[in-house]
């Protein structure tokens, strides 16, 4: 009897013990947004006109010139492990902002896998389904002291959908299938400054400052933060270029990542203008050839601003090439 309530204690004790969350710390990280930051190769975060600084730096939008909504849609050819894209193509990334102000949504992750192992003379077929949102309050303010710094804030709720499916298979027969179907709620803090004088433009931000996101089920999953720092030089007449560079914190995470950037805006008198953009980065101690380029161009006429990107890198575990395609539309609302 005594060996039986041991037993049982013990039964007990294991299946209380939450399961570590299939999601891991970079699928929280979400797909970068906007064609004009993947043309760039991400190094945006000391712009101070463009609305998905709600993403890169919320502090450059106390400077933005124009309210503007703008949306953007991505399409990879391969998956990769980098944080940059995790997920099927979709519409990634919806965002309306304003001088010192934006909402957005992120598409964080879409991923279906289904699994059938081996185990011993067993069978065990896995099935796991999720989904990762991110809705995004950001805002800004000018220093009145020093107009020309600013800073941001980024208030962040994150949603979770998560089901998996396990069943074991012993020689012919399946047993019942172990069912979890819940949701997950979160959150997340972003601060950014942006200052400086033309043509030279700082910006800094730090990204999931503090984040969690909870779960019953499953242990809960903490997100780690990366810093981002940025200059942009723009004398109004030659290409503005751009450079950066970014560092997640925390153990098991990629080196330090450069990024440099240029573009360049031709004007066409009574159809407005055509903006040409390349970048490039690379990791921090990685081999010479492993590096990531990207091209895009953007076209804007009145007030419809049309952008579009490849980001080429090599990304994939087999060390093979793989593209990312991203497009944005954006629409300025005054």
């Amino acid at each position: 009897m005594t060996k039986k309530m041991i037993l049982s204690c013990l039964a007990l004790a294991v299946s209380s013990v939450l399961l570590a969350s299939p999601i891991d710390w970079m699928t929280y990280q979400g797909p970068a947004v906007g064609a004009r930051a993947a043309a760039l190769s991400g190094s945006i975060v000391a712009d101070d006109n463009d609305p998905n600084l709600a993403f890169w730096n919320p502090a450059g939008l106390a400077n933005i010139k124009w309210s503007m909504a703008s949306c953007s849609y991505l399409h990879s050819m391969g998956l990769l492990f980098d944080p940059v894209f995790s997920g099927p193509k979709r519409l990634s990334y919806l965002v309306l902002a304003g001088k010192g102000v934006g909402l957005s949504w992120r598409s964080l992750a879409r991923h279906a896998e289904s699994r059938f192992e081996a185990q011993g003379a067993d069978s065990v077929n896995t099935y796991l389904k999720y989904g990762v949102d991110e809705f995004a309050f950001a805002f800004a303010k000018k220093d009145e002291l020093h107009p020309s710094m600013s800073l941001g804030l980024s208030a962040k709720l994150i949603t979770a959908r998560m089901t998996e499916v396990k069943q074991i298979k012993v020689d012919t027969l399946w047993d019942p299938a172990d069912i979890i179907d819940e949701n997950g709620i979160g959150y997340g803090l972003d601060l950014g400054f942006h200052g400086g004088s033309d043509p030279l433009m700082i910006g800094i931000n730090v990204q999931n400052l503090v984040g969690k996101v909870y779960w019953k089920d499953f242990s809960d999953d903490k997100l780690k933060p990366k810093i981002s720092g940025g200059i942009s030089w723009y004398n109004g007449r030659l290409p503005r270029i751009t450079a950066g560079a970014e560092k997640f914190w925390g153990k098991g995470v990629p080196e330090l990542k450069y990024m440099l950037g240029g573009e360049y805006k031709y004007a066409i008198p009574g159809y407005g203008a055509v903006m040409f953009r390349a970048g490039a980065s690379q990791y921090r101690k990685a081999p010479d050839n492993e590096y990531d380029w990207s091209m895009g161009l953007g076209y804007i006429y009145k007030s419809i601003l049309v952008d579009v990107a490849s980001l080429d890198q090599k990304g994939s575990a087999e060390g093979a090439r793989q593209k990312t395609y991203t497009a944005s539309l954006s629409l300025f609302l005054e």
